[in-house]
């Protein structure tokens, strides 16, 4: 699962685009969610 998204980031970032940066806030933003979601969760039990 890795290792497709390792070989984008390498090709966009290579090329000189800078949406890949996008990519990682997208990223970041998602774990952030999910772990509230999680947190969210557990409190209501």
């Amino acid at each position: 699962m890795t290792t497709p998204f390792v070989i984008t980031m390498l090709a966009v970032s290579a090329t000189g685009h800078h949406w890949w940066l996008d990519g990682v806030a997208a990223i970041a933003l998602v774990v952030i969610a999910l772990r509230i979601d999680g947190w969210v969760r557990r409190r209501l039990g």
